[in-house]
């Protein structure tokens, strides 16, 4: 069996070597930039702001018997724990019934102030959702009015579960 040698020139077999080292090069460093783009994109969303649809609770009243120490966070997830907060106060008329609440698809978030002898208004300025937490931003206005009797200014807001996390209220 006769083997012939085959000569490469020696141009050729550098030439052929230093093109593959270069492009596995720009292949490694390609991917690179693709992993640090997609790390970019994944922590820019994780930073999203929702805001979140919601509804004043209308025709409630803080119980008479209401603890503050009982108020452990302001989501109110059961009947039975809104039940030991909050009464109805249903008044005659077209809007007269309180607001329902189905506590298997909504929860409630409850801000209640010490009771006063001036009318202080609740106002909610935002309730969103960020990083797994649900934000309530709400305004204390003194409305001057003063009275003989205390009154417990409260503000009570029903929400839907597929809004979930903890809450966290702040005061503007």
């Amino acid at each position: 069996m006769l083997m012939k040698k085959v000569m490469i020139p020696t141009g050729k077999l550098i030439f052929s070597a230093l093109f593959s080292m270069v492009l596995a090069v720009s292949a490694c460093t390609n991917r690179s930039n693709e992993q640090t783009d997609t790390k970019i994109i994944t922590d820019t969303t994780k930073n999203e702001v929702i805001d979140i649809p919601y509804t004043v609770a209308k025709n409630y009243f803080v119980r008479n018997d209401f603890d503050p120490s009982k108020l452990l966070t302001p989501k109110i997830t059961t009947q039975e724990s809104f039940d030991k907060l909050f009464g109805m106060a249903t008044v005659m008329g077209k809007d007269g019934k309180p607001t329902p609440i189905d506590f298997t698809r909504q929860y409630a978030i409850a801000v209640i102030l010490p009771a006063a002898e001036r009318r202080i208004k609740l106002t909610v300025e935002a309730l969103q959702q960020s990083n797994q937490q649900i934000i309530l931003r709400y305004t204390e206005e003194d409305e001057g009015s003063s009275s003989t009797m205390k009154m417990q200014p409260f503000l009570l807001l029903i929400v839907d579960r597929q809004y979930g996390g903890h809450v966290v209220v702040e005061q503007m």
